[in-house]
């Protein structure tokens, strides 16, 4: 896991205004906002459940530049405006997306579609998931097609990261990263 998290810290580095979409119990979110104490970090989950442990967490950690918001990712315009942030991270928030195997099943172009309405101009779109088998053998290709219809292009290049469980199984992470309106 620290793998994944040296990239997203990456993902974080000289940027202001974080949003960690499907925060869960926000152990990544306070991760990065106790490592960068000068940008403000927003997450968002569905569970008030979970957001509660993230915001317990927070204040045992003593952290003021973070908070925690119900909202989903498919209806953010009551939440956020336009270009309210200059970093989005999707932590496996997309794996649930296509339950055939079609990259484009459950929404995915309308949630791409939000990320990039709320992404400021270039701004960073950083997604990891796991198991690309869900997005079809051809998911290099589709996934990049998809963003770069909604103005974030990302490069020809990805990271793999293989995990291996306490259990011994392994599985493959997989991080694109995209920028909005900007060529890479």
């Amino acid at each position: 896991i620290s793998k994944i998290i040296q990239c997203l810290v990456g993902s974080c580095l000289n940027r202001e205004n974080i949003l960690d979409v499907g925060c869960w119990i926000g152990f990544l979110t306070n991760y990065l906002a106790e490592n960068d104490p000068y940008a403000k970090f927003t997450g968002i989950d569905i569970s008030e459940k979970s957001l509660n442990i993230a915001r317990e967490n927070a204040e045992k950690m003593n952290l003021h530049n973070v908070e925690y918001r119900v909202a989903n990712l498919l209806n953010l315009r009551d939440s956020f405006e336009e270009d309210s942030f200059d970093s989005v991270l999707l932590i496996d928030v997309l794996d649930d997306t296509s339950r055939e195997g079609n990259i484009g099943d459950f929404m995915l172009d309308e949630k791409i579609e939000e990320v990039s309405r709320i992404t400021q101009e270039k701004g960073l779109v950083t997604i990891k998931f796991t198991k690309a088998g869900k997005y079809g053998s051809d998911w290099e290709n589709t996934l990049p097609k998809i963003l770069k219809r909604h103005s974030i292009e990302t490069s020809k290049y990805y990271t793999k990261i293989e995990y291996t469980f306490s259990n011994g199984n392994t599985t493959d992470s997989f991080i694109i990263s995209g920028v909005k309106n900007e060529r890479l």
